[in-house]
């Protein structure tokens, strides 16, 4: 279980904080020398790696010289910091918290029955499918670029990352046959780098991890499990051990687990490699 200082909200504070003070033009130890700190804490305050009392973070605020609202909105996230659970309307404000965990990842688990996982998603493809889930275009291409630079982060990291997806995401795609086409070749591109795992669910397996629906999986030593689900109305970041390790069985179930015996309902790696390039042929000789 993550630590009561690494939630989503605290994870949002940092971020929040860190932008306050490089747009305020302050490096940490000189904000730390204004208000009478040591440079450390704000660097692991800004990590959430530790916690703050509320007199600590007006000094703050105050240094940095953040408007009425943006202090409303950082006094709200302190002070529902200790939640290990975030549900959120909307989709974008969880994106850079679930990134920071991503960071801090040694594996990720991204399950998707329906759609191509978006950290592996074609640019062409990203707008598209944002476009179908009622973004505008101008949305859709912002959207696709933070797409493609989570994709690039977890390319150059080397962090393990295993993608499940639904043999109905490869098939029936929300993007046109072009895009698709480059989709699946994509995919089978990135299925030779050593850290990258792409294995696919079925349309007839009876899986019961796969009708979860879609969810992302972060482990690390540092934080613990973390769970993201993203939804078209909201998001929901979750650490609480008791609604996580549901998710962890279900990413075993999937991936399999020689140890305890479990096979795994995910197809192997060398059928998902044949299974994309047979559905990338039977698209390309679609007339």
């Amino acid at each position: 279980m993550a630590s009561t200082n690494e939630t989503p909200r605290a994870v949002e504070l940092g971020l929040l904080l860190r932008r306050f003070r490089t747009r305020a033009g302050l490096g940490q130890q000189e904000l730390a020398a204004q208000i009478g700190r040591h440079h450390s804490e704000i660097s692991r305050i800004e990590r959430a790696q530790r916690g703050l009392d509320e007199d600590f973070l007006i000094a703050i605020l105050d240094a940095v010289h953040v408007s009425s609202e943006e202090r409303a909105q950082v006094l709200t996230l302190f002070r529902e910091a200790a939640d290990p659970n975030w549900l959120a309307p909307g989709r974008s404000r969880q994106l850079t918290v679930v990134r920071a965990y991503e960071d801090a990842a040694d594996a990720i688990t991204n399950v998707q029955p329906q759609l191509i996982p978006g950290p592996l998603q074609t640019r062409a493809n990203a707008i598209e499918v944002m476009i179908a889930t009622g973004n505008t275009r101008a949305e859709a291409i912002e959207g696709a670029d933070f797409r493609m630079a989570r994709g690039a982060t977890i390319m150059e990291s080397g962090v393990d990352f295993t993608a499940i997806i639904g043999e109905y995401a490869l098939r029936y795609p929300v993007c046109g046959r072009e895009a698709a086409v480059e989709q699946l070749y994509h995919l089978r591109k990135l299925m030779d780098v050593p850290h990258i795992t792409i294995r696919a669910v079925a349309m007839s397996s009876r899986s019961m991890a796969m009708r979860r629906g879609p969810f992302v999986l972060i482990e690390s030593e540092r934080t613990g499990a973390v769970v993201h689900l993203e939804q078209v109305s909201g998001s929901t970041t979750m650490t609480d051990a008791k609604y996580v390790r549901g998710y962890q069985e279900a990413a075993e179930a999937l991936r399999g687990n020689e140890e305890k015996g479990i096979r795994g309902e995910a197809m192997s790696t060398d059928a998902t490699s044949v299974l994309i390039e047979e559905i990338a042929n039977e698209m390309e000789n679609t007339t």
